[in-house]
């Protein structure tokens, strides 16, 4: 069992602050408020608002404004989308694994769209990369700004440092458009990390050949991906006009997972990201507050985490009760937060700004098998030598 408790040190009185998480395993949204001297308070809320900015276009591979066009085959993995235009806007050998929505029943996702865009482009940008191409260059999370045209030869490498929930954003100012064989490869992750990369563009977005690619296309007007290109995992979401796949695959699948709000902490806010990572087998893994949430291993040497966005300045206690059957053998903060293995705490600072990420690692507690460890045998060894030194000393003396 885990709490998670924290206080504020500038303020002195009681000021609510919310900041989100989800346990990916038990597709579960929290809320905490957080004042000075007051326990955090859990509360439950729709798995649907996971990644907020996106709202009821978040189920969504492929949603467009004036056509969906599949020349050969495409592979759509969620929904697929058009709006305002109607169900003969989709053409072509398009094969989905979701939901089809046209004119009406696809305008809330619409809407939502325009609202993800214009959130998108109202983020400050940490860097700006206008003239630069992207192929070859290594970022960290962050916001990342073209005033005009962005050209993706080559292959970028998204360094996520560890944060399964890293965010990416790139605001683009006119087109997006990539290389033949062209690659987008996030590190340091997780599983469905990819899905905090996003891309506003401003105009249109065109994939070359081949090209692979990940997170949310989001674009003004048209996005094209030609022969063989694909986005896995990730969406390609066209407010106005069209998309036109060749041989293309598409896939939000993975997105279902993404424990993330999609967008960078608010100003003077942090984030915490516990992740729980197991040696030896899989368990689930209780937190415990005013409510409690849990984080569920898959796969063995499992691991999983739970993200806290937009968390105000101050420290958070984070306490695990460890499982029967498990050791709690390892404990660690990215920044340097004070941890006790022992009593399997970690005394969270969070600073304006700053993403810390808490790792708490069990090891399953093997079973007695009745073989001897290594220094169980030495010393079988020594007394046998004693013993024999022994049995020769009194044969000598008769």
């Amino acid at each position: 069992m885990s709490s998670i408790s924290g206080s504020n040190p500038q303020s002195g009185h009681l000021a609510p602050r919310v900041f989100a998480a989800r346990a990916r395993s038990g597709c579960r949204r929290f809320g905490l408020l957080a004042g000075a001297g007051f326990a955090a308070l859990l509360s439950l809320s729709s798995p649907a608002a996971a990644q907020t900015f996106l709202g009821t276009a978040q189920p969504y591979a492929v949603l467009a404004g004036s056509a969906v066009t599949c020349t050969s085959s495409a592979n759509i993995t969620g929904d697929l989308g058009i709006s305002p235009n109607g169900a003969s806007s989709i053409t072509g050998p398009c094969t989905v694994t979701g939901a089809t929505n046209v004119a009406a029943a696809a305008a809330g996702a619409k809407t939502d769209l325009v609202t993800a865009y214009n959130t998108l482009a109202g983020q400050s940008c940490n860097a700006i990369l206008t003239g630069q191409d992207l192929g070859g260059l290594t970022l960290t999370p962050g916001v990342y700004c073209f005033s005009s045209s962005a050209q993706l030869t080559g292959t970028l490498t998204l360094n996520a440092q560890g944060n399964p929930d890293a965010v990416f954003i790139f605001l683009i100012g006119s087109t997006l458009t990539t290389g033949s064989s062209a690659a987008v490869s996030v590190i340091n992750g997780g599983p469905t990390t990819s899905c905090g990369v996003s891309w506003q563009v401003a105009s249109s977005a065109t994939l070359g050949t081949a090209t692979s690619f990940v997170g949310n296309i989001i674009a003004l007007s048209s996005i094209t991906l030609n022969t063989g290109a694909g986005v896995s995992p990730g969406r390609v979401l066209a407010r106005n006009a069209a998309v036109t796949l060749d041989t293309s695959t598409v896939s939000a699948a993975a997105c279902a997972g993404y424990g993330g709000t999609g967008l960078p902490p608010a100003p003077g806010q942090g984030s915490i990201t516990i992740v729980k990572n197991t040696i030896g087998g899989n368990g689930t893994f209780n937190f415990i507050g005013a409510q409690s949430f849990s984080i569920v291993t898959a796969g063995g040497a499992g691991s999983n985490a739970t993200a806290f966005a937009s968390v105000s300045p101050g420290t958070y206690n984070v306490t695990e009760t460890v499982p029967a059957g498990w050791n709690l053998t390892g404990l660690s903060c990215s920044n340097g937060s004070t941890v006790n293995v022992g009593t399997a705490t970690a005394n969270v600072a969070v600073a304006a700004g700053a993403a810390v990420i808490c790792t708490f690692t069990n090891t399953v507690v093997g079973p007695a098998t009745g073989i001897p460890t290594l220094s169980e045998w030495a010393l079988i060894l020594l007394a046998t030598l004693l013993a024999v030194t022994g049995w020769l000393q009194t044969r000598r003396r008769r």
